[in-house]
């Protein structure tokens, strides 16, 4: 997977305990990340509460959980190794799907 996000820099200042939460000096292809982007990610990471304490937040979305976007709105389909340890993972039929916020606003809005 290509990474659409080349250059991450994080600066402490988080609202969410030992998470860092400024967006400064987040790029996005070969340009700084839009204002909106960043500010809805900001949004996002206020509002949940992930037990991987925002792995892919904290990485510089270099460590995203695998997943894929399969055309629905709220929902990925979950390739993790093993889905059942995450609380945003939800098993029907043959599958595990991702209800994380964050990691659908990322597939959705920015394709990553």
């Amino acid at each position: 997977m290509t990474s659409v996000i080349k250059q991450v820099t994080l600066f402490e200042g988080s609202a969410l305990p030992n998470v860092r939460h400024d967006l400064k000096g987040l790029t996005m292809g070969e340009g700084p990340m839009d204002h909106e982007v960043k500010k809805e990610i900001e949004e996002i990471i206020k509002q949940i509460s992930c037990d991987k304490s925002v792995r892919c937040y904290t990485s510089g979305f270099k460590n995203l959980c695998k997943a894929r976007d399969i055309g629905l709105d709220s929902y990925l389909e979950c390739l993790e190794e093993n889905p059942q340890n995450c609380k945003f993972s939800l098993f029907f039929g043959y599958s595990h799907f991702c209800q994380c916020p964050l990691r659908i606003y990322l597939s959705k809005s920015i394709k990553e």
